[in-house]
């Protein structure tokens, strides 16, 4: 049953677009008890940010392996460990429990997550987007989806363990980290990372004003966040005059279908032949206002295109520029409308 839990958390979490390196052996490792999972518990390592190492694997001087089942990397991928119950977690008993039991065998009811990173400052972005996703499937998996089945080393210990930290003996805010992990599949990876959060986090690891690589790491980032929104926002109101557009297209082509100069009822042999020949709109619309109408979609055109060029997101302003052309596809050539 171990095994077979392991295999679909790994498989939805490839499914999500997340890396599963898996060491060897990780199917029959564990150490001697029989799982009865029905949660998980997120660690720090205590180490350099890094990947899955031995002693995870074999475990140490003061406590055999293997420590954890799953390792969460820099990187944001993950490495498998131990299908089988692994000793991550100790006796539970501590401040906050959720619905997970207190009990002296901890270890069999709950997968552990060791985040490879000191735990006295943050983990890195894909860290944090992939432990939040970690929670979400294993509560789904092995706890029917009670997202408050997922918690903290900190929150179940009875030997006074903080983990996962992002300070020196100062614990994430595991509310927030379990809010995240709910949205985390109904909402996309990216929905998992909380920029505002980071920030206070850093403020209070490093101080407001501390110009740490970390924290300067972490400007980049929340800059790029706040660009994102405002390009998103500013594609919405171009997909909006683009509907506009669209409309007085149509009111152009209405109009050369019906253009009665004679102003006698019927439909002219020369829009007729417009009709046949799109090229030959503008000259039936000398007579009217249709030309000054293209010529000024032409040149909003022309505005837009400007504006979505100079926009860092090139891949969301694809779309729009798609339409763009499809619009200017609908209207007489260039040299048409302005001769």
């Amino acid at each position: 049953m171990s095994v077979a839990r392991c295999r679909e958390i790994n498989a939805r979490l490839r499914a999500l677009g997340f890396t599963v390196h898996e060491w060897p052996g990780w199917e029959s490792r564990g150490n001697g008890q029989t799982s009865a999972y029905e949660g998980g518990i997120v660690h720090h390592t205590a180490s350099p940010y890094g990947s899955a190492y031995l002693s995870l694997v074999d475990g140490r001087a003061d406590l055999a392996g293997p420590l954890c089942n799953y390792a969460g990397n820099a990187d944001g991928s993950f490495t498998v460990i131990a299908a089988h119950p692994a000793n991550h977690a100790g006796a539970s008993g501590g401040r906050s429990m959720g619905p997970l039991p207190v009990t002296a065998t901890f270890n069999r009811r709950v997968m552990g997550l060791e985040i490879v990173y000191p735990g006295t400052a943050p983990m890195t972005d894909a860290q944090r987007r992939s432990a939040t996703a970690w929670s979400r499937v294993v509560t789904d998996v092995l706890g029917n989806g009670d997202i408050e089945r997922a918690r903290a080393h900190a929150e179940t210990s009875v030997t006074g363990k903080w983990d996962p930290g992002y300070a020196p003996g100062k614990t994430i805010d595991m509310r927030q980290f379990r809010a995240d992990a709910a949205r985390a599949l109904t909402q996309g990876v990216a929905a998992t990372m909380n920029p505002a959060l980071y920030k206070q986090q850093y403020d209070i690891a490093y101080g407001a004003n501390s110009k740490t690589g970390e924290h300067q790491l972490f400007e980049i980032t929340d800059g790029a966040f706040r660009r994102a929104g405002t390009a998103v926002n500013s594609l919405a109101a171009v997909n909006a005059k683009l509907d506009a557009l669209g409309v007085a297209v149509a009111q152009i082509r209405n109009r050369v279908d019906s253009f009665d100069p004679d102003n006698d009822g019927l439909v002219s042999t020369e829009s007729t032949a417009a009709q046949a020949n799109w090229a030959e709109v503008v000259a039936a619309a000398e007579r009217g206002s249709q030309q000054g109408a293209s010529a000024a979609i032409l040149a909003r055109l022309d505005a837009l295109e400007q504006a979505l060029q100079a926009d860092d997101t090139e891949q969301a302003a694809a779309g729009a520029r798609r339409v763009l052309a499809e619009i200017r596809d609908a209207l007489p050539p260039r040299e048409d409308v302005t001769a």
